[in-house]
């Protein structure tokens, strides 16, 4: 079994599903080496002109706006701007300013590339190419970080998409796991605990979900005085979330992130 975090959450699930909805936080509870650590796609962007200026000895081509060239093709500061952001709408918004600037660049790519005239300058062109495939590894790395920020909840809830994960569980008729997993987020007394039941828990509830017998047993000993409550309550986020990580994964495989395709 794996150990991992989602927000505050604490859940254990197979390996399988935590690379699914969790890639690159901790996967196994001695090895903390593993916990996950945002990439600088600026700093790989940074990289990957230093390889070109290595390979050739000349600083990257210019980009062209209506014929006249420029040094800066707006890429680095879109980048910079992604790196500072912390919910998917801002980091989205960077994602389309950047792709934006390497589509751009990549036009000025391919013209220098098809500028390259015999052997002399098949080296040249190689440093080209792999200066514009590194364009599209960036874009991959940003887009994979952008859906990143859909990992845990509190990110979620940040992100300003409920919503549409609401509308999407909908679609799969499984709203209840979403409905529970909000509800519990009110959760601040024990009257609020104990109006779960017949929403939730209990067999003939409306919107019945399931839940593991740790998180159940806890549930109805706090009810009683008998379990701390806040642990009482983080069980039951935590099987919620569990519930989720499915859901959550196909609703993250349908966002609309644009990325940037080299063109050599």
């Amino acid at each position: 079994m794996a150990v991992g975090t989602t927000g505050g959450f604490h859940f254990k699930l197979n390996q399988t599903r935590l690379t699914q909805i969790a890639p690159g936080m901790v996967t196994n509870a001695g090895d903390r080496s593993r916990r996950f650590v945002p990439m600088s796609v600026l700093a790989e962007w940074e990289k990957q002109k230093k390889q070109f200026e290595k390979a050739t000895g000349k600083k990257k081509p210019k980009t062209k706006i209506f014929g006249i060239a420029f040094k800066a093709t707006g890429i680095s500061k879109a980048l910079a701007l992604f790196d500072k952001a912390t919910s998917f709408r801002a980091k989205n918004a960077a994602m389309h300013l950047f792709v934006a600037q390497a589509t751009a660049y990549m036009k000025a790519l391919k013209e220098e590339a098809d500028a390259c005239d015999g052997k002399e300058d098949a080296d040249y062109r190689k440093a080209v190419k792999a200066l514009a495939d590194g364009i599209e590894d960036v874009s991959k790395l940003a887009a994979a970080e952008t859906t990143r920020t859909f990992k845990d909840l509190e990110k979620l809830v940040k992100s300003g998409k409920l919503k549409d994960v609401r509308k999407y569980c909908e679609g799969e008729f499984s709203t209840e796991n979403f409905d529970f997993l909000m509800a519990v987020q009110k959760v601040k007394k024990l009257t609020d605990l104990r109006a779960l039941l017949d929403e939730y828990i209990s067999g003939s509830a409306a919107k019945e979900i399931n839940l593991g017998s740790t998180a159940k047993k806890a549930y109805f000993s706090a009810l009683r005085g008998e379990h701390d409550f806040k642990d009482a309550v983080d069980k039951l986020k935590n099987d919620a979330m569990m519930n989720l990580c499915d859901t959550l994964a196909r609703y993250i495989n349908t966002l609309k992130i644009p990325k940037v395709k080299s063109t050599l």
